[in-house]
């Protein structure tokens, strides 16, 4: 009896426990129903969601699903949260803990528009774009790296039509 009853309460515990996969899809539920339901900022909703992730990334610091999680974080706050250091350091954690992610030139790329945009820091933003274009010389957004060098060193240069 005592030990069917071991069993039982270890059988239930696991089950109770949410698999790391469970929480980032709720996650990512989460996600874009804000985006979806938004008809204004909701800086409230915005830091509730933030401080899921972080949580999220505590938990689970090792995770394969982490960086596209990373990755949403960062977006949320640049838009929404207006913390565009701690979307750097999002990214940066993308590509430091897993650097051989499919989507790095995105993340280069997005860390190089955060620099020059937004933290108007041109010299780093460069260095995001330099790396797209020394490192995935085939990739599509090395061309647009290459543009936003060129118009990072001659702001006053035209578009041609």
């Amino acid at each position: 009896m005592k030990r069917a009853l071991i069993v039982t309460s270890i059988i239930l515990g696991l089950a109770s426990c949410k698999s790391p996969r469970k929480e980032a899809d709720a996650l990512d539920k989460k996600f874009h129903e804000y985006w979806k339901n938004r008809t204004s900022l909701d800086i409230t909703k915005a830091h509730e969601l933030d401080e899921s992730y972080k949580s999220f990334f505590a938990k689970y610091p090792n995770d394969t699903i982490l960086p596209g999680l990373l990755y949403q974080d960062a977006q949320l706050n640049v838009t929404c949260l207006q913390d565009n250091k701690e979307a750097v350091k999002l990214l940066d954690k993308i590509l430091t803990d897993f650097p051989k992610h499919r989507r790095t030139p995105e993340i280069l790329f997005f860390e190089g528009f955060i620099y020059e945009n937004n933290l108007k820091d041109t010299t780093s933003a460069i260095n995001k774009y330099g790396r797209i274009i020394q490192e995935y010389p085939a990739h599509p957004l090395s061309k647009q790296a290459e543009f936003c060098i060129k118009s990072i060193r001659n702001p006053n240069m035209q578009l041609a039509n």
